[in-house]
């Protein structure tokens, strides 16, 4: 597969994807990001994520929307990059770059260079059935995301550098990523701490009451060094109670459950239909209190036979 040990590679940037996702968790590793593409790349060649491969990048493709990422365009020209403008296309500022994305590495796959490797910077979950494509034809792939992204899309790839590893290495400091479990997936149970301290709160709490459920959240967070996603925050939600979801609901609970038999009555089918402005409410007392007007005008003739 790879020659000598070194992978040839190739990458991919989603310039809006990874910036975007960047400036909400740190604006300066963004900027450091867009404004030094050769630090990250070279922290890649030299196969540092996590103990890899060294890589020899034989190609390298940027895509950026021009109006909102344009002052970037010098940075990765000076790095070495193929910039693509992918101007917006609608009024919302939607541009097409996913789309000449998945063009281009379909291009590559098929190529007549083989690639070893396929480096995808997007945390994007429509790149998933490009990353199936990769994986059927034994290509590696390792994909750059700066936040949480979609189970299924994480779970194909061979390797996942995730945002806070990703801000270390643009600002430039030592990524400490051979301490943290980096899984391919979303579907990752807490650590036994985490459960720890979740399993303390709960211990205190009588009943799991929301207030409860937030305060075994908020120490499962704090008894965590990284992110801590969605499924391992529901984990530690249910440690102050793990039945309340297949309790069946009781009292007052119940009754709000159970559907309301104001209404059973079918309609007299002389009655007219509606008005759209007429509530719910006042049909279903009407139907239930009035007695149908037809019955009033033939009682009379029937009486008199």
């Amino acid at each position: 597969m790879a020659t000598e040990d070194v992978l040839r590679s190739a990458l991919f940037v989603d310039l809006d994807n990874i910036l975007s996702g960047l400036r909400k968790l740190d604006a300066a590793a963004a900027e450091a990001f867009g404004k030094d593409p050769s630090r990250w790349v070279d922290w890649l060649k030299r196969g540092e994520d996590r103990g890899g491969l060294p890589r020899r990048f034989l190609v390298k493709y940027v895509y950026l929307n021009p109006a909102t990422f344009g002052t970037y365009r010098a940075f990765f020209t000076r790095s070495g990059f193929r910039v693509m403008d992918c101007p917006s296309l609608t009024s919302q500022g939607k541009n097409s770059a996913d789309i000449f994305m998945v063009i281009d590495i379909l291009d590559a796959l098929d190529g007549s260079e083989r690639y070893d490797e396929f480096v995808i910077a997007s945390g994007d979950a429509d790149f998933t059935p490009v990353l199936h494509r990769l994986r059927s034809r034994d290509r590696r792939t390792t994909v750059l995301t700066a936040g949480l992204s979609a189970a299924a899309y994480r779970a194909v790839c061979d390797q996942v550098i995730q945002a806070d590893e990703l801000i270390a290495v643009s600002l430039g400091e030592d990524s400490d990523s051979e301490d943290i479990d980096y899984a391919p997936s979303l579907d990752v149970p807490p650590s036994p701490e985490v459960l720890s301290a979740a399993a303390r709160v709960a211990s205190q709490s009588a009943g799991g009451e929301i207030a409860d459920v937030a305060d075994a959240i908020v120490a499962a967070v704090r008894a965590t060094d990284r992110p801590l996603v969605s499924a391992a925050a529901a984990q530690a939600a249910l440690t102050v109670d793990k039945e309340k979801t297949s309790r069946p609901p009781t009292g007052e609970a119940q009754a709000r459950s159970e559907p309301s038999s104001r209404c059973t009555s079918p309609p007299s089918p002389m009655r007219a239909t509606p008005r759209l402005g007429t509530s719910m409410t006042q049909e279903c007392t009407a139907r239930t209190t009035s007695p149908p007007a037809t019955t009033a005008r033939i009682s009379p003739r029937l009486s008199d036979r």
